[in-house]
């Protein structure tokens, strides 16, 4: 025979489980929210990119004026903010630039003459502690579990919400 569970019913309960119901229904609404713009603004991105005109003479921007402007209601800081909205721009960002170590290296293998010293000038050795060798180290004994343990920082554990699900 199965066994019946009883939950016994609080007010502070059933505010609980209509505030549960309330954060569900907003967050399934972001979510598909989120994923229907992302859809839209793909195609709109696309549709700049093939009829947007360079925003002034020197931009690598494209924007496209709208035919007529289009009020929109912004939240930040969950106030309510109107908006007036005249036209859609495809705003180009620079890449970040990262130095190539490899071709680096190689470089300043091929200097010859005065800027030779520029190889070490430009180098640095750099120590890093190895974990693996300090844990094999415990393992053989030579450093104490409890030397061990005062050699790490615990962090606070951190909290995530979690829906529970059946």
């Amino acid at each position: 025979m199965a066994v019946r569970r009883v939950v016994k019913r609080n007010p502070a309960t059933s505010k609980l489980v209509e505030t549960v119901r309330e954060y569900l229904l907003n967050r399934s609404m972001r979510e598909r929210s989120d994923y229907h713009e992302k859809q839209i603004k793909a195609g709109l991105m696309e549709v700049i990119a093939t009829a947007g005109v360079p925003d002034g003479e020197e931009s690598q921007h494209l924007k496209i004026d709208l035919p007529e402007p289009v009020e929109y209601v912004a939240y930040k800081g969950g106030r309510p903010q109107p908006c007036t909205v005249v036209g859609i721009q495809r705003q180009t960002r620079a890449g970040a630039m990262t130095l190539d170590e490899d071709k680096v290296l190689a470089f300043l293998a091929t200097l010859k003459g005065a800027r030779k010293a520029l190889y070490e000038r430009c180098l640095t050795t750099v120590q890093i502690v190895n974990e693996d060798a300090i844990l094999a180290a415990n393992f053989e004994k030579l450093i104490t579990d409890e030397e061990l343990k005062a050699l790490y920082e615990e962090a606070p554990p951190t909290y995530a919400f979690q829906l529970i699900t059946e």
